[in-house]
This record gives structure tokens, sequence and C-alpha cells, in this order.
């Protein structure tokens, strides 16, 4: 398989077709900026919010209203990316309502897939946790130790986790299969190509950590003058923000949409490849069309 061509067609798509950076923005679940608060203001706010209960409550249902708003449009609109970027076209670019109308269609599959996908990491999470947990409490040295030790194994729980949650939306998606079908079928395409799944896990890793040091770089920009500033007058810092808050948010979205982009194109890509190497027959074979002209 040529992972170079792979990863240079995903790059393309992401930034020849801009238009998909929206969907790529909800696809990658981020979007979240870091707010940092004094400690003193931060005991303030909550004694305020302690003195108001109904307002802890306007931030809560809010909060819960973020969440679902985040997780349907995720949902939706990684469907519609996978569905976009395999039927891509030269002469026909993907439009926003068609690609979002397209992941609709999967919305409460992927639902499903979510929710189980999230039990079996709270599971996972578990089974890390408490032994590491019951290290610490015998003793903080042995607790290091054996810290060190599971991070091999979480690795590789986090490895088998992402592959097989991708491979099977993109069942899903393209292979219009059942839920559990599509798992099954992920399962093993997984086990088959583990070597593969490998490469293009790494790639993802790799290219998250480009993705968290550009976005660390950006706050740095915008922070530097801020501090520096502040020496000579709060007022120039209070205008400043006003600027710069929107702007850095501008960015960060528009480098998560591209981040997300990528990494739905490279497993829908790396996903097509693979369907290249099944048989033309038989029950796993994939009930769509001709696939190949994507990569080309």
């Amino acid at each position: 398989m040529d992972f170079a061509k792979i990863v240079a067609r995903s790059l393309n798509i992401s930034w020849k077709y801009k238009m998909l950076w929206i969907l790529g923005f909800f696809a990658s679940f981020m979007g979240g900026s870091n707010v940092f608060i004094g400690k003193e203001h931060e005991t303030r706010a909550g004694d305020f919010i302690i003195q108001n209960p109904w307002l802890l409550a306007i931030i809560i249902a809010y909060l819960i209203l973020l969440f679902l708003f985040f997780l349907i449009m995720h949902l939706i609109c990684s469907a519609g990316l996978i569905k976009s970027v395999a039927d891509l076209d030269e002469n026909y670019p993907p439009k926003a309502r068609e690609s979002f109308k397209s992941g609709m269609v999967y919305f409460w599959k992927f639902l499903a897939l979510w929710v189980m996908a999230i039990a079996v990491a709270i599971a996972l999470f578990a089974m890390i946790a408490l032994p590491i947990a019951l290290a610490f409490w015998a003793s903080v040295a042995f607790g290091f130790i054996f810290l060190v030790l599971l991070i091999p194994p979480g690795l590789a729980a986090l490895f088998l986790f992402l592959s097989i949650y991708s491979l099977a939306q993109r069942e899903i998606v393209l292979g219009k299969r059942g839920l559990l079908e599509a798992i099954s079928q992920a399962y093993r395409l997984w086990r088959e190509n583990i070597g593969q799944a490998l490469v293009v896990f790494l790639i993802q890793l790799l290219a998250g950590l480009i993705m968290f040091s550009l976005n660390t770089f950006l706050l740095l920009i915008f922070a530097i003058p801020l501090i520096l500033l502040a020496i000579q007058s709060i007022s120039i810092v209070v205008a400043l923000l006003l600027v710069e808050i929107p702007m850095l948010i501008l960015f960060s979205m528009l480098l998560t949409g591209f981040f997300g982009t990528f990494v739905n194109s490279l497993y829908t890509l790396f996903y097509m490849e693979l369907e290249l190497l099944r048989p033309s027959s038989g029950p796993n074979a994939m009930p769509t069309g001709n696939i190949a002209g994507s990569l080309t």
C-alpha cells in the first residue's frame, strides 16, 4: 500500500476543498478554548455561584446543550465527510448542504456506534486506571513504575479502539452495513491488515502532535504581547483581548477544521484501499461501485 500517496491525497483534499473544513471541525469534536482564571477570582466566582444556585443550574443546562449540539454535529459531519471524500469528483466539488444531508442518513447508526465506543472506552479506562490507583496507594515509587509499564498496553488499546471505530464508521457509510456487521467487518479488516493500520494510526498521532504544536505556538503568539503590554497598561490589554480572542478562536477553528478533514480523509482513503484488496464477490464484498478513481 502506497501510504505516501494516501497522505498526499488526503492533504490535497483537505487543502483544495476548504468547504470540508466545516465538517472537519465538527468531525474532530474539538473547538474548546482554554480559559485561565486567577485563584482569587475563581474563589469569588465559586462563592457567587453557591449563593445563586439558579445560576449553577443555567450553566449546567447550557453545558449539556452545548455538548449535545457538538455531539450531534460530530456524528452527522463525520458521516457526511466520509461520504463526500469517497464520492469526490474533480469536476463536481462537494457542497456543504449535500454533505450534511448525506450525513444525517447515518445519524442513528453513528450514535449507536458512539455509545458502544464510549462504553468500551470507559471499561478500558477502568481496567488501566484501577491498577494504577492501587499501585500508587501501595507506594508512590511503585505507582510510577507501574504507570510506565502500562504505557505500551495503553497505546495498544488506543490503537485497537481508534482503528476499529474508524473502520466501522466507513463500513456503515460506504459498506452499507448494519451496526454489528460493521463492527465485525471492521475488526476483520484490522486483524488482517494490522501492520498497515498501525502505520495509519502513527500518521494520525503525528498529525495530532503537529496540530497541538501549532495551536500552542498560536497561543504563544497572542499571549506574549499581552504579557508584555500588561506591564504598561491594563486598558491596552483589555482592548487587545477584544481583538485577539476572536482572531485566536478563528485561527484555531481553521486549524482544527483542516486537521479533522485530513484525518477523516486519511482513514477513508485507507479503507478504500483495503476494499481494493477484497474479493469482488462473496459475503465480505462491499456493495458499492468502483472506488479506485478517488485515489488517482
